[in-house]
């Protein structure tokens, strides 16, 4: 109950033992408890690791499958997270004959991204191991993505013939984890 404190300039005096003090502290506390939290610091950089999947194929040659993993890392320059910096790793085993591996960095904006950077195919019958530039448009929905694929030959350590140049279609599925922040929040978001 609040009432006039006599010989007080105070309008009114506040007391938890009668029944509207009672209310009001009562109310205080479920307002205190039920309260969200007050927002947790999100995340900006993630790492992903992954299974990597792709059907390619090098000019003249049929597409062939192949099977490795992938790992990324991502800096987003805002907290809407809609512009990223980082960079890629990939390796994989091309129709078991040999094997494939490409490092550079990568930029995406919203669901859209490019990676760039350096491949090495290693020797097989009737090829030299051969480097190139790797280039990669794609679609990432986070723990999925798809790009297309093209590496271009530019020489080889070795005596013998290149691989020719590289298209092919990537299925990535991956598991994106947060560095630093909310890891709960980030994985709720």
């Amino acid at each position: 109950m609040l009432t006039a404190a006599p010989g007080s300039r105070r309008l009114f005096r506040w007391s938890a033992r009668r029944p509207v003090g009672r209310g009001v502290a009562g109310l205080a506390a479920a307002i205190f408890l039920l309260a969200p939290p007050a927002a947790a610091e999100q995340a900006q950089d993630f790492i992903t690791v992954g299974l990597l999947t792709s059907l390619t194929a090098h000019s003249g040659e049929d597409h062939q499958p192949a099977v490795g993993g992938e790992a990324t890392y991502v800096h987003y320059l805002d907290p809407i997270r809609d512009f990223g910096l980082g960079g890629f790793f990939q390796g994989q085993a091309e129709a078991a004959k040999h094997g494939r591996f490409a490092l550079g960095p990568q930029i995406n904006y919203y669901l859209f991204g490019l990676e760039v950077g350096a491949y090495s195919e290693s020797s097989s019958p009737g090829y030299a191991t051969t480097w190139g530039v790797h280039v990669a448009p794609f679609l990432s929905l986070g723990v999925v993505t798809a790009a297309f694929r093209v590496g271009v030959p530019l020489g080889t350590p070795d005596v013998g013939k290149l691989y020719g140049t590289e298209f092919g279609w990537v299925f990535t599925f991956k598991v994106p984890i947060p560095v630093g922040g909310d890891i709960i929040g980030n994985i709720l978001r």
